[in-house]
């Protein structure tokens, strides 16, 4: 699922929806980013903020710009329900059947109020 059609707009929600996409523990991602797996949680929660370069290196990473990493990418146009649902459809039926795995249970968890 692209970045752009979640309704994302804090810098914590949007590496979190990130590391979970690409099923990074928070210490995998710490080590590829060569911080600690509590930098990444206190990230996640929105309770430290990166450096520029940090924010550099995990927009490098995850290989999107620091716009959208940050929230503030350009939003689309809203489109009426159908045309959402539609949209979902297609981009769902593009993922491998790990990454929907991936999805499917980061959705649930979303829905359940919980985090993964």
């Amino acid at each position: 699922m692209l970045l752009e059609a979640m309704p994302l707009r804090r810098f914590s929600d949007i590496l979190l929806y990130l590391r979970r996409r690409e099923g990074l523990s928070q210490a995998q991602l710490g080590g590829k980013l060569g911080i600690a797996k509590s930098t990444v949680s206190m990230y996640e929660r929105d309770e430290r903020k990166p450096s520029f370069e940090m924010l550099e290196a995990i927009a490098d990473f995850f290989n999107i710009n620091m716009d959208t990493l940050v929230g503030n990418a350009v939003k689309p146009a809203p489109q009426k329900e159908n045309e959402l649902d539609e949209e979902f459809i297609r981009l769902w039926r593009q993922l491998t059947p790990e990454q929907a795995e991936r999805e499917l249970a980061y959705l649930r968890s979303l829905a359940d109020g919980k985090d993964m």
